[in-house]
């Protein structure tokens, strides 16, 4: 089976939670992370670090891990290619259930 390849846009709290769960599935790979700016002596990992999603490969699927008023400037021009759910975004306030 094909993993699904995620990318994690924005590197705060939330988005460090999110390469923790990404990265801890069984079925699901991180493709990239993207950042506003990137100064590569900061990460020295394998995982590619970009400014815009656009420069990932494969990428099925991004988490949007910015502060609420960011999110409509970031996700203006969200691919080259846009994908079915990409206008969809989620409440940055409503809870998600605890596991």
């Amino acid at each position: 089976m094909k993993k699904m390849r995620f990318a994690i846009i924005g590197l705060g709290r939330l988005g460090h939670k999110c390469v923790e769960a990404v990265s801890a599935g069984q079925d699901t790979e991180l493709a990239g992370i993207v950042l506003r700016t990137v100064t590569a002596s900061k990460f020295k990992t394998d995982i590619p670090v970009v400014t815009h999603v656009s420069e990932l490969k494969n990428v099925d699927a991004a988490f949007i891990c910015v502060p609420a008023d960011a999110v409509f400037g970031r996700c203006r021009k969200p691919a080259a290619k846009p994908h079915p759910y990409s206008g969809m975004c989620a409440s940055s306030r409503r809870r998600l259930p605890q596991a």
